[in-house]
């Protein structure tokens, strides 16, 4: 499929009208390579589907890369990541696939230390933009650990962050 397919596409359908809007909306404002890039495969998941949730998907999708910059990036490249915490990763018994234990705030700045005058700042973020969330259930210290949520797995792919750090910039 062309760019001019995926556009064609696009202009057939009300709310894929709205995706290409978005999609140009948030590109004009990216200032980073790598975030016009994750903006493009969003908008072409989302122009490329008859799934209405994928489309929506991809609309928040778009907003949320669009909101975040090289640090964020830095840390959603961490977290994709098993915690140094944590002896290995585990087994989800549902699906029979490893998940990444979550992340204990000093683990993320022993990690990345340039993150530590701003990572409060970072979590607030990813975490109101439905990134992150606080896997600390039924843990008696009560320190959160952070681990990304489906969506942001979802906003990591389409960054292709794949656990280290090629997003930082």
């Amino acid at each position: 499929m062309t760019v001019d397919d995926l556009v064609a596409a696009s202009l057939e359908d009300e709310h894929k009208r709205e995706l290409l809007a978005r999609a140009i909306q948030e590109s004009a404002r990216a200032t980073e390579e790598h975030q016009i890039i994750g903006l493009a495969r969003a908008f072409a998941t989302g122009a490329i589907s008859e799934d209405r949730a994928i489309v929506d998907e991809s609309m928040v999708a778009l907003e949320t890369i669009g909101q975040l910059r090289g640090p964020h990036w830095r840390l959603v490249s961490i977290l994709i990541r098993p915690s140094p915490s944590g002896e290995s990763d585990h087994m989800n018994f549902r699906s029979g696939k490893p998940y990444a234990l979550p992340w204990l705030r000093r683990d993320i700045i022993e990690e990345d230390p340039g993150l530590a005058p701003v990572i409060d700042s970072l979590i607030a973020k990813l975490l109101g933009l439905g990134m992150i969330e606080d896997r600390a259930h039924n843990v008696s210290d009560g320190r959160p650990r952070w681990a990304l949520t489906g969506f942001g797995h979802a906003c990591a792919d389409y960054m292709r962050i794949l656990g280290h750090n090629q997003a930082a910039s």
